[in-house]
């Protein structure tokens, strides 16, 4: 008497369980690459700022999120400089002719949240 297993005493039971064993996990391998997509949110993105005191003051309380940190840049040369060096992702100027200037290589999202910062600092 054969001590084979059940499963394996019919081809076809081998290649249901083998291609069940695969279509799961092939659904674990896309789960593992798309889970993180599904709660990725910009955090903590480093933006210069050109501004007095009061104009800083105001524009970091009206941000107020986790999203975006401020950082103070002495002027649009040496915000330019530090995007250029990838320190900053992008730079609001309010001295003069308010600006916002974003990097060329910021993700559309980055580049969306400061576009839509702009007019909400625009009378700080």
């Amino acid at each position: 008497m054969s001590a084979s297993s059940p499963l394996l005493r019919s081809p076809w039971r081998l290649v249901a369980v083998l291609a069940a064993g695969a279509s799961v996990l092939a659904a674990v391998i896309a789960l593992a690459f798309t889970w993180t997509s599904v709660n990725a949110e910009p955090r903590n993105i480093p933006v210069g700022i050109v501004a007095t005191d009061s104009q800083y003051k105001s524009a970091s309380s009206q941000v107020g999120t986790d999203a975006i940190t401020l950082h103070r840049v002495t002027d649009r040369a040496s915000a330019l400089e530090q995007i250029e060096q990838r320190d900053l992702y992008g730079a609001i100027i309010l001295e003069g002719d308010p600006e916002v200037v974003i990097a060329s290589a910021a993700s559309p999202v980055i580049g969306q949240a400061l576009t839509d910062l702009a007019p909400t600092l625009e009378g700080v």
